[in-house]
């Protein structure tokens, strides 16, 4: 079941609509032992400037927010995971998904046991 959406920071709602980010998503997935977070925003129009620095900023304070109203584990019995969380600010919507790896085993094949003489 994927995570439950919390309500956007509207400091940062104000913020992406300023520098015409139309959305926000937020990338939880397992690590070691622990979750980890990767913030990616979206611009359609580029008419903004933004420094590389600006938007290393402002990811770190969306990653703030998003640490301070998700809780994300990074246990679970060796299986890799993920939820993404899609903050559509164009559309003023927003999206749960999860993911995860399943393994998967061929059928076995059979033959006759050979035995050669030493």
């Amino acid at each position: 079941m994927p995570m439950q959406p919390k309500p956007l920071s509207r400091k940062i709602y104000e913020k992406a609509k300023e520098l015409e980010i139309h959305a926000i998503n937020l990338e939880f997935y397992r690590g070691y032992g622990e979750g980890n977070l990767e913030v990616i925003c979206d611009r359609k129009e580029k008419n903004v400037p933004m420094t590389y620095k600006e938007i290393g900023e402002f990811n770190a304070e969306i990653e703030d927010w998003a640490w301070s109203v998700y809780e994300y584990e990074g246990e679970r019995d060796g299986v890799d995971y993920g939820d993404g969380i899609l903050y559509d600010l164009a559309k003023n919507e927003v999206t749960a998904s999860e993911w995860y790896t399943v393994q998967e085993e061929p059928p076995a094949e059979t033959t006759e046991l050979q035995v050669v003489d030493d």
